[in-house]
């Protein structure tokens, strides 16, 4: 009963009522239904949001009127706002991902290129080594060939040594 016999406009929040007035001036000069969102006001002050659906009514005879449906669209106004917000949740997680993506490339490639490097360098400390122990025992080797041994211990010592000349070479 409050609203009866009341101007729609007056229930209009003041921020949206230059837009109500010109959807009631549009909407009293065209058949067509007219459509927006606005912001209403209740007795107690406060505003929420609604969708208005506007058409002129005119019978011959009688005064041209303007029929207004409105519905509360708080709830999907609320639910469009946690959206929005998940939404930017969403993309915020996601370029966190992106950037971790790329630390982590970055990161294995750098271990993949210590790794490499570390393999480089243990192989020439084997190779250094080995070359090192492998001229001393062809030392020794060479020491036993010269000392009075029998031929076939002659010949199995020249055997050792070529084997380990050949080792040298690769």
């Amino acid at each position: 009963g409050k609203l009866l016999k009341k101007r729609f406009s007056t229930l209009v929040a003041p921020e949206d009522r230059e837009r109500f007035h010109s959807l009631y001036v549009s909407a009293m000069q065209r058949d067509d239904r007219q459509a927006c969102e606005l912001l209403l006001q209740r007795g107690d002050g406060s505003v929420f949001p609604a969708h208005l659906d506007c058409q002129r009514v005119a019978a011959p005879g009688t005064a041209t009127l303007q029929r207004i449906a409105l519905t509360d669209v708080s709830e999907l106004k609320h639910a469009e706002g946690r959206i929005a917000a998940e939404r930017k949740a969403a993309e915020s997680l996601e370029e966190k991902v992106r950037k971790r993506t790329a630390q982590l490339r970055a990161l294995a490639i750098a271990l993949s290129l210590a790794e490499e490097r570390e393999r480089r360098a243990l192989a020439q400390d084997l190779h250094d080594d080995l070359g090192q122990l492998l001229a001393v025992v062809k030392m020794k080797l060479t020491v036993l060939h010269d000392s009075r041994q029998s031929d076939s211990m002659r010949t199995t010592l020249k055997e050792i040594e070529d084997l380990i000349d050949r080792s040298n070479k690769s």
